[in-house]
C-alpha cells in the first residue's frame, strides 16, 4: 500500500443495517485544492483501502500533468472511488467524469504549453508506435520490480510451475515483433534490481531479457534501491529532436498511461539522469537463478 502523505486510522461507524457498529479503515490528508480542509478514503477492509489509494495515486499524477485542473474522486465511496472527475480551469470548458484515471485521461485535452506532444493509454496505441518505429533508437529505465504486460502472462505462469517458457507463443510473438521494430537501431534498457530479487524480476533476467540482449538491445542492471530512478522513462533519439516518454504503471504493475514530451529542457533533464545511470549500471549476463522460496 502506497501510504506516501496519507495517515492512516481507523474509527467505528453505524454498520449499514443500523442495529450495530464495525470498524471503518480510514486515511487522510491536507485536501489537493482546498487549503485548510482535509481529503479522506474509506474502506471496510485495508485490502480495499490500498485500491482507493492507489486511485488517488494516479489521480495526483493527472493532476501535476494538468495544472490548474481540479482532479478528484467520488468522495462518498467506500473503497475503490466509483468515478473519478477533472475540472478545468473556469471559462475553459466541461466537467470530465469517468470510471477509471485512465478512462479519465483518455478525454482530457493536451495541457497547454507544457511541452506535450502526446498521452496514450496503451502500448499498442498507434501514435506511440509510429514514435517508437520512427527513432533511431533510445535508453529505456525500468524502475519496478514487478510488472504485468499481457504478451508476458502465461510464460510468467508456466515459469513459476517451472516450466520453460521459451516456447510460449504470445511470448514470442512480442519479442520477434521488438525485434523487428528494433532492427537497425539502436536500443538500450537500464534495469534496476533490488534486493530481495522478486520472482518477477528473476523470470525476467532468465526468459525475458537474455532475449532482448541476444536481439542486440544492450541491457545494463544497476542495483537498487536507486534514488531519483522510481519511474519508467524511454528517451528516443530521432531527427528533428528528441522524445521522453513519461510510463505509468499502477501497483501490481499494469501500465496504465504515459505521456510524450519534447520541450528540450524536460528531454535533455531525464536523458542526463538516464546517461548518468547507465554509465555506472552493470552489463547484463545471462544465469541468474529464481530466488529461493
Amino acid at each position: 500500500m502506497n501510504t506516501t502523505g496519507w495517515r492512516l486510522g481507523t474509527r467505528l461507524e453505524d454498520a449499514p443495517d443500523g442495529k450495530s457498529r464495525h470498524t471503518v479503515h480510514t486515511a487522510t490528508r491536507p485536501h489537493p485544492h482546498a487549503p485548510g480542509h482535509r481529503q479522506e478514503a474509506r474502506a471496510d477492509t485495508r485490502a480495499e483501502l490500498s485500491e482507493a489509494l492507489e486511485v488517488h495515486r494516479l489521480l495526483d499524477i493527472i493532476r501535476a500533468w494538468w495544472p490548474g485542473w481540479v482532479v478528484l474522486a467520488d468522495a462518498a465511496s467506500y473503497g475503490r472511488p466509483r468515478w473519478v472527475y477533472a475540472m478545468p480551469p473556469t471559462g475553459h470548458g466541461a466537467m470530465r467524469r469517468r470510471t477509471t484515471p485512465d478512462e479519465l485521461i483518455s478525454d482530457l485535452p493536451l495541457p497547454a504549453g507544457r511541452g506535450v506532444s502526446m498521452v496514450f493509454t496503451s502500448l499498442s496505441d498507434a501514435g506511440f508506435q509510429e514514435l517508437l518505429g520512427g527513432c533511431a533508437g533510445g535508453l529505456r529505465l525500468e524502475s519496478r520490480q514487478h510488472y504485468q504486460p499481457p504478451a508476458e502472462e502465461q510464460a510468467y505462469r508456466a515459469w513459476l510451475r517451472e516450466q520453460d517458457p521459451a516456447g510460449d507463443p504470445v511470448l514470442c510473438e512480442a519479442l520477434e515483433s521488438w525485434a523487428d521494430l528494433a532492427k537497425d537501431k539502436s536500443f538500450r534498457r537500464l534495469r534496476i534490481i533490488e534486493h530481495p530479487i522478486t520472482l518477477y524480476t528473476a523470470f525476467q533476467l532468465t526468459a525475458v531479457l537474455p532475449r532482448l540482449a541476444g536481439a542486440g538491445e544492450e541491457v545494463r542492471i544497476l542495483e537498487g534501491p536507486a534514488p531519483g530512478l522510481d519511474a519508467d522513462v524511454w528517451v528516443l533519439h530521432r531527427e528533428g529532436g528528441d522524445r521522453a516518454v513519461e510510463l505509468v504503471h499502477d501497483a501490481a504493475g499494469r501500465f496504465r498511461f504515459g505521456r510524450v514530451l519534447h520541450a528540450p529542457a524536460a528531454v535533455a533533464a531525464h536523458a542526463e539522469r538516464l546517461e548518468a545511470a547507465f554509465a555506472k549500471a552493470a552489463p547484463f549476463s545471462a544465469g541468474r537463478r529464481r530466488p529461493a522460496a
